[in-house]
C-alpha cells in the first residue's frame, strides 16, 4: 500500500469526507431494506418452506427494480 504525503489538515478533510461516503451508503443500504421489508419477510418464509428459490417463485425478485445509487 502507498502511503501519500499530506498535512495533517488533509488527512482530516480526507477522513471526514470517506466517513460521509460511507454514511450516506449505509443510509441509502439501510431505506432499501426497510422500503422492501415486506418482500424479505415473504422471501425468508418461502425459504424456510423450499430452501432454494427461483426468480419464478419469488416474484419480488422478478419485479425488483435495480437499486439506485444517491447523488455522489
Amino acid at each position: 500500500m502507498s502511503q501519500i504525503d499530506a498535512s495533517s489538515t488533509t488527512e482530516r478533510e480526507i477522513d471526514i469526507a470517506v466517513r460521509d461516503l460511507v454514511a450516506k451508503g449505509f443510509e441509502h443500504a439501510v431505506g432499501i431494506l426497510r422500503s422492501r421489508h415486506a418482500d424479505l419477510v415473504a422471501g425468508a418464509r418461502l425459504l424456510l418452506e423450499k430452501e432454494t428459490l427461483t426468480a419464478d417463485e419469488f416474484p419480488a425478485i422478478r419485479s425488483a427494480a435495480q437499486p439506485v445509487m444517491p447523488d455522489a
